[in-house]
């Protein structure tokens, strides 16, 4: 399975091209999207454009406009 999106068009658009099947992991309200594949995590901007993030390990939250990831009762911001 791939991730697709919706952009403000109404267009749908595939954001993964991935072997592995990929899954959302979470979705900001800017458009933003972290998804997960093959073990490693990625960020999807609105344009497509994809940047891998680092392990899949953990949780990805959005606060306040920027990345963290919590991995047990550690969090850590993505820097991109």
């Amino acid at each position: 399975s791939h991730v697709w999106l919706y952009d403000s068009s109404g267009q749908r658009r595939q954001l993964t091209i991935f072997g592995d099947s990929s899954r959302i992991d979470r979705l900001a309200e800017n458009g933003e999207v972290m998804l997960t594949s093959g073990g490693r995590r990625y960020r999807a901007l609105p344009d497509g454009q994809l940047d891998e993030v680092g392990t899949s390990a953990g949780r990805a939250i959005y606060i306040d406009g920027q990345w963290f990831v919590a991995i047990g009762s550690s969090l850590f911001r993505v820097l991109l």
